[in-house]
């Protein structure tokens, strides 16, 4: 089912849509789509998908299983294979109460692969993405949720209250993939305000989260220019049960010349398969990091590289003021606030 070049609303609910030969229901350049209580079975690369549009999105109670990515013909051409994959939409989009379990798609390697629950893509203008309400995210190939901004692109976040388990399970052959969310900050992308709170993330393969800024471009993938990418006035809080992934519970990555200012509080960290908290600086990146009132089975790595700028406020408290070991290594500064982050 397929919508393009519509000024107007379109609502679609109580479809059921089985083996599509492609994506279960696709929009182009539309300026509001309200997608609710349908259920989505076996697609061809996207149970939903949204490109090119600008507006009023909301996608919402939605049944997504099973979704089949096909291998993409160029490099440059996107990966299939998402529940529900958004490519530069802008304007406001809410995804809330949905189901997604079982996509897969093959692995690229080193290119990006598909199989995400949820994915948005974006290199132009600005989006209010909230993903919150109960959305139940489910034993997906790949990441449970992935937030792509490069070029140019801007983005105001919230991911709450959220089940995101088993990502990177169904893989035709085991490989590291499958954090349970990851954003990716590339270029001169910037993202103003996050917020992730009161999610359970448990059982992925890789992390529990993996925020990264210029990691691609530190990569040299083809395509990626060096990163200024900006992450500010994050929060991430009350996410009660990280736990049982595979890699880091959560890990935080600064390259190049980016920037990232991050409050972690009140979160319980257990059974992470490396370290539950894991923050390092690369390049001639800054970092600014609020650590207080943490509990973490497997401890917390601070790194800083030597010409990389690491700042943690109260550092000299930071380990009475978190529960677990707290390793420092390289010549990380004290902050004040972090509204003092240079």
């Amino acid at each position: 089912m397929a919508f393009s070049n519509s000024p107007g609303a379109i609502a679609l609910s109580g479809l059921e849509i089985t083996d599509s030969g492609d994506s279960g229901i696709f929009g182009n350049n539309l300026a509001a789509l309200t997608l609710q209580n349908n259920i989505i079975t076996r697609a061809t690369n996207q149970g939903i998908l949204l490109v090119d549009s600008n507006g009023s999105f909301a996608i919402s109670n939605n049944q997504i299983a099973n979704t089949n990515g096909v291998a993409p013909v160029g490099i440059f051409d996107p990966p299939g294979g998402q529940g529900i994959a958004l490519a530069n939409v802008t304007g406001s989009v809410a995804l809330t109460g949905n189901a997604i379990a079982g996509t897969k798609a093959p692995t690229r390697t080193p290119l990006p692969s598909g199989g995400q629950g949820i994915a948005l893509a974006n290199s132009t203008g600005n989006v209010n993405l909230t993903i919150s309400g109960n959305n139940q995210i489910s034993t997906n190939n790949d990441d449970g949720i992935l937030v792509a901004l490069v070029e140019n692109a801007t983005g105001n976040i919230t991911i709450s209250g959220n089940t995101i388990d088993n990502s990177g399970k169904e893989q035709a052959v085991p490989s590291l993939r499958g954090d349970g969310i990851k954003i990716a900050i590339e270029e001169n992308a910037a993202v103003t305000n996050l917020i992730i709170s009161g999610n359970n993330i448990s059982n992925n393969v890789d992390d529990g989260i993996d925020i990264s800024l210029g990691l691609a471009a530190s990569q040299g993938l083809p395509g990626i220019d060096p990163s200024n990418a900006q992450l500010n006035n994050a929060t991430i809080s009350n996410n009660t049960a990280i736990s049982n992934n595979g890699q880091n519970g959560i890990v935080l990555r600064t390259f190049g010349n980016s920037r990232m200012a991050i409050d972690f509080q009140t979160n319980t960290l257990t059974n992470n398969g490396a370290i539950g908290f894991q923050a390092a600086t690369q390049g001639t990146s800054t970092f600014c990091l609020d650590l207080k009132g943490n509990n973490s089975s497997t401890g917390y790595q601070l790194t800083e590289a030597v010409v990389s700028t690491f700042q943690v406020v109260d550092l000299g408290n930071v380990g009475v003021n978190n529960t677990g070991t707290v390793t420092v290594e390289g010549g990380i500064d004290n902050l004040n606030n972090l509204a003092d982050c240079p």
